[in-house]
């Protein structure tokens, strides 16, 4: 393995970490449907953050300072829109 690949695999176990201890806490935000660690684009460059999913597009800002008080202050996050899948809903699915 590479120096970045160690650096980026200790970024993970680190954030993974923190996640655990938090993960409860952050998913019982209202609007947050999930989280996980992930890899977060900047230009070129690609950074370990912790992701955080939301269920409306107008809550990715909004959530944004509450997610990071809840995960502890310094922590790479990212709130990230997740649609809520519909298949299998509507005309064609559902209890037919």
């Amino acid at each position: 393995m590479t120096r970045e690949s160690n650096s980026r695999a200790a970024e993970v176990l680190r954030l993974s970490a923190a996640l655990d201890e938090r993960r409860d806490e952050l998913e019982s935000i209202p609007g947050v449907v999930g989280s996980g660690v992930g890899l977060a684009s900047e230009g070129a460059t690609e950074h370990v953050v912790v992701q955080v999913f939301v269920g409306s597009p107008s809550l990715v800002n909004e959530l944004r300072q509450k997610v990071a008080e809840t995960i502890g202050e310094g922590m790479p996050i990212e709130t990230v829109f997740l649609p809520t899948p519909t298949a299998g809903l509507g005309e064609h699915g559902g209890d037919a």
